[in-house]
């Protein structure tokens, strides 16, 4: 779908962005992070103290196979700041 311009995909490298797994985020990242949730159009998310686990599976469902465990770390903040380029 992503070769043929129907769906958006990241351009990261994967033994990059695997560093970054499991990793805790900082405030500031969840706050932008929060407006970049919902210009992806994901509109479920709780305040930038907590999301909501069942968005954050599904995002990692969509985007990140490897590991599908409820939390937002690094390596989705990352992912998710590379899809704002295609939106």
């Amino acid at each position: 779908l992503y070769k043929n311009d129907l769906a958006i995909w990241h351009s990261l490298d994967e033994k990059f962005i695997n560093n970054f797994r499991l990793k805790k985020l900082i405030n500031i990242n969840k706050k932008n992070m929060l407006k970049m949730i919902k210009k992806l159009g994901y509109s479920r998310v709780l305040t930038a103290g907590q999301l909501d686990k069942d968005f954050t599976k599904a995002f990692q469902r969509r985007y990140r196979q490897q590991l599908i465990n409820g939390i937002f770390d690094q390596e989705c903040y990352l992912i998710l700041n590379n899809l704002q380029k295609f939106i």
